[in-house]
């Protein structure tokens, strides 16, 4: 329930009517009041509302009138930045595609601003717009865009005074003024300097902030707006205010620019001082807030409570609190960010009405100047989700402690996306994987400890918001299942975090957590006794400040592979520069520090690669996702076969014909092609890898006219590959009526097989099916069902896995659930005669 202003004041007076006394910040984490996705949802619906009724031709959204409109401004506002800023976080909060669309466009409408020499707010222009626009889709045009702004923004620099001059005023040119916001322009350098081989930009803004931290701040942590430099000579001239009630007032928002200036420079410089000023100004803000949390415009506003309050002020201190805490684990931070939202999620800020314009009201830009006093402005909109966007994450990180609990369940995840007006797009993942199935090996059987050790994506039976990753076993000795493991949850419901298992040549078994994209970190967890599963301790974790750093970076889709002595190679995906999804692998000696990731393939937007190691020849095969092509773009058409392997752990790379490939591959015409699909305009979808007895490799893959699911894109018919001879054979093995069916290809000395949900369930074009067995004896030239695995039993089954090493006691196992509504969804097994095991009947 979300309280309103009211009804929090009514409670509270009778707390004290009651003798009750209480602390805004108590010990124990306070609970939300409200929902982050379902203010995403509204934050989606408002503004891609906006961009229909708004003409960019006439300027950027600055802030909401009271029935609702937009007022617009030029590009040259300070403010310009923050609308698409937005669309940008609306985006990576929901992935709605129409949202990405507006955000490019106002985002590349602001182009011209990377040549304003006379803006030192360039960088909230710039690097709120097309940062984050290089951040979530990684245009290479971009880069070279920010680069420009940040050697523009630097041209502002004063060697004399050591800072970036804020205001240009005519006539006063020994008059050299910084205003404390200047320190979030920075951010913009900072980037600059990790993308470029230039020293000056982390320079000028490392001088910067050391002179701000000398002149800007009081005793107590409060600082001055404005410091006035001279510009001939250096040294302070004299300090006062613009937008503060007065010169020794502390003004909200120039403590909240502080907070966050601050503690962005630690977290990139390391440098004691800036952490000791990031608390202590963090600090005095904490304690000054008012008992609703939200700031009023100026802490010492001579009308308080009488006075306007100021929601920026109160989102982007809950910005800066939460990257604080992750730097330093203090929970204050945490708990006093959560306080802040939840009273901006409340009907007293947070406006609902579709047809208003923006999202937080009674903001306060400039209230001496009576401009824009208690009105809603586009960067509460911008901080606020980006705080919610933090909190997202953080809150999945501190849900995903090690558990080591026990269970008796087999019970998977159930995974939707997709859904439209068009029932035949949606589509549903599993507990072995989503429908790209890039999640390798999720079982593997091993001889010394006779047993197949696997990893799932796993639920409650109540709920599928909370992915538990769950290891268990099958004992081949007792034919039994033991109790799955649950190792942490990933607090979230997208199977794209489904887990992997490797086990090291000392008999450890290794859960990798995967993660999608970056908001949420993954995880590397390490039995604490060999071919145990009894408990496990986390080894590796990705941490991350606010999205930017970290020293060991997410990994999507992660397969993993032993070397031929110790440690893994991993495999990857990478949402990172320079396709939006970049597909590489690095590698470990001891099961937890990584070398660098080493690119294999970026080009289009990106790529989903499949792996697999064969007597140590590590190999790849991948598709492409083409940024503009006849049969659509983006990451549901991908099109085109590539094939790369490594002899030698990833030292060289060889396409099949032996020819040595210099990576990365940057252009979609290369040695790697195998398939050129993209002329005849079909999709490819990746389904599993093998070799044949001469150790020639065999793809699995499908093919279909389009890149989303239904009968129009149909027929959906599925091949391998298979190299031998000196050429490429492709031949059609059969048909059925998804592209996101999984099936897994099994090569044994007389014959190849192929288990796979082909035939029609309950649910017509839509994922999974009926499981069948395929047989081939003619090296793929022609199939024949052999057997039917399930029958029609209300569900679909599907994501048929192989184990590594496969015994044949234990040969396939997938999980079964409805292709269209959330379910129920149980593991079964299969053996080398066809004998299908249901989980929910094993061991009693």
């Amino acid at each position: 329930m979300i309280l309103t202003n009211k009804q929090r004041i009514t409670f509270f007076c009778l707390l004290v009517f009651c003798g009750i006394s209480f602390s805004c910040h108590a010990d124990s984490t306070p609970e939300l009041t409200f929902s982050i996705e379902e203010v995403l949802k509204l934050a989606q619906t408002k503004y891609l509302k906006a961009c229909e009724a708004l003409d960019i031709e006439k300027g950027f959204p600055r802030n909401a009138h009271p029935d609702g409109s937009w007022r617009q401004v030029s590009a040259d506002d300070w403010t310009s930045g923050f609308f698409p800023g937005t669309l940008w976080y609306i985006y990576e909060g929901t992935n709605d595609w129409r949202v990405k669309d507006r955000a490019i466009q106002w985002t590349e409408a602001l182009e011209p601003v990377q040549y304003m020499h006379y803006h030192h707010d360039i960088g909230f222009m710039m690097y709120c717009s097309y940062g984050n626009g290089l951040r979530l889709i990684n245009k290479p045009e971009y880069k070279e865009i920010l680069l420009q702004s940040a050697r523009t923004l630097t041209s502002r620099y004063n060697p004399k005074t050591g800072t970036i001059r804020s205001w240009d005023w005519a006539g006063e040119p020994e008059k050299h003024p910084v205003i404390i916001d200047n320190m979030m322009n920075l951010e913009l350098l900072i980037w600059a300097g990790n993308n470029a081989d230039n020293a000056v930009f982390k320079n000028v803004a490392e001088s910067h902030a050391d002179t701000t931290l000398k002149h800007h701040f009081r005793p107590d942590g409060s600082s001055y707006h404005l410091v006035v430099y001279d510009g001939f000579k250096g040294g302070v001239r004299e300090k006062r205010t613009v937008q503060g009630y007065a010169k020794e007032s502390s003004w909200a928002r120039g403590q909240a620019w502080g907070m966050y200036g601050y503690t962005y420079m630690y977290a990139h410089f390391g440098k004691q001082e800036y952490l000791r000023m990031a608390e202590k100004t963090t600090q005095n803000f904490i304690k000054r807030l008012p008992s609703d949390q939200v700031p009023f415009w100026d802490f010492d506003a001579p009308e308080i409570p009488n006075e306007p309050r100021d929601a920026v002020s109160g989102a982007l201190g809950a910005c800066a609190m939460l990257s604080l805490y992750e730097l330093t684990e203090k929970e204050e931070y945490y708990h006093s960010a959560i306080h802040i939202l939840n009273e901006l999620s409340s009907d007293q800020y947070l406006n609902r009405d579709p047809d208003f314009g923006g999202l937080i009201e009674h903001s306060t830009g400039a209230k001496p100047a009576n401009s824009e006093v208690d009105v809603h402005l586009n960067y509460a909109d911008y901080y606020y989700l980006e705080a919610l966007l933090q909190l997202k994450r953080l809150t999945a990180q501190r849900k995903a402690n090690t558990l080591n609990q026990q269970t008796d369940d087999f019970q998977g995840i159930w995974y939707g996306i997709g859904k439209t007006a068009d029932e035949h797009k949606f589509k549903y993942s599993g507990g072995m994987g989503t429908y790209p199935v890039k999640h390798r090996p999720m079982a593997i059987y091993h001889q010394e400890a006779n047993k197949t050790f696997f990893t799932y994506g796993a639920s409650t039976t109540t709920g599928h918001t909370d992915l538990h990753h769950a290891v268990a076993y099958f004992d081949h000795q007792t034919k039994k299942l033991s109790k799955p493991t649950i190792i942490l949850n990933k607090a979230t419901g997208d199977a794209h975090d489904n887990p992997v298992i490797a086990i090291d040549q000392q008999g450890y078994v290794y859960v990798f957590s995967t993660s999608h994209g970056n908001d949420r970190p993954s995880y590397i967890h390490k039995s604490k006794k060999p071919f145990s599963i009894e408990e496990f301790e986390q080894v590796q974790a990705t941490k991350s400040w606010n999205k930017r750093a970290r020293p060991f970076d997410n990994f999507s889709y992660a397969q993993v592979w032993n070397k031929q002595d110790s440690g893994f190679v991993m495999f990857s995906t990478k949402y990172s520069f320079p396709a939006l999804r970049t597909i590489g692998y690095q590698s470990t000696t001891n099961g937890q520090d990584f070398d660098a990731f080493k690119t294999i393939a970026a080009f289009g937007e990106g790529h989903y690669q499949i792996t697999g190691n064969f007597d140590n020849v590590l190999m790849s095969a991948f598709n492409f996702h083409p940024v503009q092509s006849p049969m659509g773009s983006g990451i549901n058409h991908r099109t085109n076969l590539y094939f790369v392997q490594t002899k030698d752990e990833g030292k060289t790379w060889q396409n099949v014909q032996g020819e040595t490939l210099d990576l990365p591959l940057v252009v979609k015409d290369n040695p790697a092609l195998i398939l050129d699909l993209e002329q005849v305009g079909q999709c490819v979808f990746l389904k599993d890898i093998g070799v044949d007895q001469e150790g020639q490799p065999i793809i699995l893959f499908l093919t279909s006219k389009g890149g989303y699911p239904g009968p129009q894109n149909g027929p959906f018919e599925w091949h391998t590959a298979n190299y031998n001879q000196g050429k490429w054979h492709i031949a059609k093995a059969f048909e059925s009526d998804h592209n996101y069916d999984m099936g897994s290809l099994y090569v044994d000395q007389d014959k190849w097989q192929i288990i796979a949900p082909t035939a029609a369930a309950e649910e017509p074009y839509a994922v999974g099916g009926i499981i069948e067995q395929w047989e081939s004896k003619n090296q793929g030239k022609s199939w024949k069902k052999i057997k039917v695995l399930t029958a029609k039993d209300g569900k679909n089954h599907s994501y048929v896995r192989r184990p590594v090493h496969y015994h044949p006691d234990f040969k396939a196992f997938w999980f079964d659930g409805w292709g269209r509504k959330p379910s129920s969804s149980q593991l079964y097994y299969a053996n080398e005669k066809g004998e299908v095991f249901e989980s929910i009947s094993i061991n009693k």
